[in-house]
C-alpha cells in the first residue's frame, strides 16, 4: 500500500499481487473506533488529501456518523419503516402511491448513502416524462404530486436519523417544485419548513400533506 498519513487517517493507492500502484487515491479513517475506507474517485493526491481532512472534521464534531448500519440502509427498509410511522399516525393512505413510485425508479436495494441530490433530481426529471391518465388524458404528474413523493422520501430519512441508523448530513437536499397556481397568503416552502419545525412532532407529516397537496 503506497500510503501517505494526515492526522489521523491516511490517503492511499491499492497495490495489486503482481506490486503495480494503482491510478486512484482511497482515503482510510476511523469513525467511532471502526475502520473505514472509500475511493477519492480521483488520481490526485491532494483531492484525496482534501476529503481525507474533511472527513476527519466531521469525525471530530460529531457530523459523520458512517458505520456498518448506514451503509447497509436500503431504500426498501427507509419506505418499510415509513409505512410503520405513517400507520400510527393514521396517514397510511399518504404512502402507497410515492412508496411504488419511489421502489420503482431507485429499486428496493437501493442504499440510502447513495441517494443524494444528484439522484433526487435525474428522480425528478424521470418522473416528469412519465404520463398517467388522469380525467382521461395522459399527462405528467403535477409538481404536487412529485413534491408529495419527495417529502415522502424526506421523512423516510428523518425516520433512519432519529434512529440514529444515519448522521443527519445523510439526508440529500430536496428540491421542492414550484405550484403551477400560486395563491395570496401561501406559505413559500422555506417558510413553510419553518413553520412544521415549530410544530408538534406528530403533526408534521398530516400538516405536510395537506401543503403539498394544495389544501
Amino acid at each position: 500500500m503506497s500510503a501517505e498519513s494526515w492526522g489521523s487517517g491516511k490517503v492511499y493507492r491499492r497495490v495489486s499481487q503482481s506490486g503495480r500502484v494503482g491510478k486512484i487515491w482511497w482515503l482510510r479513517y476511523y469513525v467511532h473506533g471502526k475502520l473505514h475506507r472509500e475511493s477519492s474517485k480521483s488520481t490526485t493526491k491532494s483531492v484525496a488529501e482534501r476529503l481525507l481532512r474533511q472527513a476527519v472534521g466531521e469525525v471530530a464534531s460529531g457530523r459523520r456518523l458512517l458505520t456498518a448500519d448506514a451503509e447497509r440502509v436500503s431504500l426498501g427498509d427507509m419506505l418499510t419503516a415509513l409505512r410503520a410511522d405513517y400507520e400510527r399516525l393514521g396517514n397510511r393512505n399518504t404512502i402507497g402511491a410515492a412508496s411504488r413510485y419511489l421502489l420503482g425508479h431507485f429499486g428496493e436495494r437501493k442504499r440510502a448513502i447513495d441517494i443524494n441530490r444528484d439522484a433526487v433530481t435525474a428522480y425528478i426529471a424521470a418522473r416528469r416524462e412519465m404520463l398517467i391518465k388522469r380525467k382521461g388524458v395522459e399527462q405528467p404528474p403535477s409538481n404536487g404530486t412529485i413534491n408529495l413523493e419527495l417529502a415522502a422520501l424526506r421523512r423516510a430519512f428523518e425516520i433512519q436519523v432519529e434512529a440514529r441508523k444515519l448522521s443527519r448530513d445523510h439526508p440529500p437536499v430536496m428540491p421542492m417544485l414550484t405550484k403551477s397556481k400560486a395563491r395570496e397568503g401561501f406559505l413559500e416552502p422555506a417558510d413553510f419548513e419553518r413553520l412544521c419545525a415549530a410544530l408538534p412532532e406528530h403533526l408534521r407529516d398530516a400538516i405536510r400533506f395537506l401543503y403539498l397537496s394544495g389544501w
